[in-house]
């Protein structure tokens, strides 16, 4: 459905935030519109099974260098300013939402509203608004769907604007180049341009919930996933981007016990009579063993690949808790 066919409320809600749009304007679609919008822009393609193919441009991956947070009175001694907690001032910031409405008041938009954090006690509503429908078919996949009653009582605390074709003027704008990501916690607002790259809305919220969580609402924020077995015990499971934390949590299988790692071993030596692949395990049992031990052992045995499984980087009775 188009925006401009429901109620005049949200084109209000649109222009209290300065965006006066003179082209179609279109909210809340589903997966299949979003697509076919996609396709019919050429904007991208369908592989062989089906999925959506995007060619962001210049960046494929974020830009930390070029995402900026406002220091004003609220943050100027709540934030850890440093090489990636990098402040500009306010009046680069309004300057870029004037300029940035401004581009998307010519163009046809896309509008989502959507939650971040499951937990009610700590939800925040989301408005995102977006320059092309793959970005916000991104926003669909990312965040979470309110339910029809809950649009119609929607209202947004935070705003994403999103516009991969607005670029920046690093002499005026006081961005470092022509892309840039900016949050104002003042305004509840972040500000993406100058690149098609739609991690930079995610990171986005992650870097605002890192904020509020901890200094609002006395919770502990962590980079990780979590998982549920079948007794209740929970399952946290840390690591870097792309390291299959996404993937474990979603496992239907519960992955949770300590027990798992254990079992998954065997089978992989299971391997070595199944499918003839040579298995060399660095020890049988719940022997600790270092880091160092465990390099020099696979640094003499050559192997092909090296595996490493870890249920705890220390014996139990380092834990110290």
């Amino acid at each position: 459905m188009s925006i401009t066919t429901m109620t005049e409320s949200p084109l209000r809600a649109l222009e209290e935030i300065g965006l006066h749009s003179t082209q179609p304007v279109h909210y809340q679609l589903a997966p299949s519109e979003l697509t076919s919008q996609t396709l019919e822009r050429k904007e991208g393609v369908l592989n062989d099974t089906g999925a959506l193919l995007i060619a962001t441009g210049e960046f494929t991956g974020r830009s930390p260098k070029d995402k900026f947070t406002v220091r004003d009175e609220l943050t100027m001694n709540t934030v850890h300013w440093n090489e990636f907690n990098i402040p500009i001032e306010s009046k680069y910031f309004d300057r870029m939402q004037a300029k940035l409405l401004d581009y998307l008041s010519t163009k046809e938009i896309w509008v989502r509203d959507c939650f971040a954090c499951a937990d009610p006690t700590y939800r925040l509503n989301i408005r995102v608004i977006n320059e092309n429908p793959w970005s916000n078919l991104f926003a669909y996949n990312m965040f979470l769907r309110p339910s029809e009653d809950e649009l119609d009582s929607f209202e947004p605390e935070w705003h994403i604007i999103q516009a991969p074709g607005f670029k920046a003027d690093p002499a005026t704008d006081g961005t470092r180049q022509h892309n840039f990501a900016m949050v104002s916690f003042t305004k509840k607002m972040i500000l993406i341009g100058g690149t098609g790259y739609t991690g930079e809305m995610k990171k986005g919220i992650f870097t605002i919930l890192n904020y509020i969580l901890p200094h609002e609402k006395n919770v502990l924020s962590m980079h990780c996933s979590a998982n549920m077995g079948k007794n209740g015990d929970t399952a946290i499971f840390f690591g870097l981007s792309g390291t299959g934390k996404t993937t474990l949590s979603a496992d239907k299988k519960k992955v949770s016990s300590e027990s798992d790692p254990v079992r998954d071993i065997k089978k992989i030596k299971d391997l070595n009579t199944n499918r003839n692949i040579k298995i060399i395990l660095t020890r049988e049992d719940d022997t600790y063993s270092t880091p160092q031990e465990r390099a020099a052992f696979a640094k003499a045995k050559n192997p092909d690949l090296f595996i490493s499984v870890h249920i705890n980087n220390a014996p139990r009775d380092m834990w110290n808790i």
